[in-house]
């Protein structure tokens, strides 16, 4: 069974990764039910930036805090969110 292609919305709020991509939001090319795990893992590819990983940030998928294993549909908006450090 061939999964449909799917575009979903990323937008950044992580100011060193909106420099690289020159850019806060971009449209993503995706097959249906691919999670946000593979999404973080193809930006990470195209762009050289590490997504994965502890400290990254917070994830949002339709304005609900989301995990790796989200999958992800047609017109879905992802928000990636740095976090934030104190001291």
């Amino acid at each position: 069974m061939h999964r449909k292609i799917v575009e979903v919305i990323v937008r950044l709020v992580l100011p060193t990764c909106c420099k690289m991509i020159e850019r806060e939001t971009i449209t993503v090319s995706l097959k249906e039910g691919d999670t946000v795990e593979t999404l973080l893992t193809m930006l990470g590819a195209k762009y050289g930036i590490s997504w994965l990983g502890e400290g990254t940030g917070v994830i949002f998928v339709n304005q609900k805090k989301a995990g790796l294993e989200t999958p992800l549909n047609r017109g879905d908006e992802v928000l990636l969110v740095h976090p934030i450090g104190g001291g």
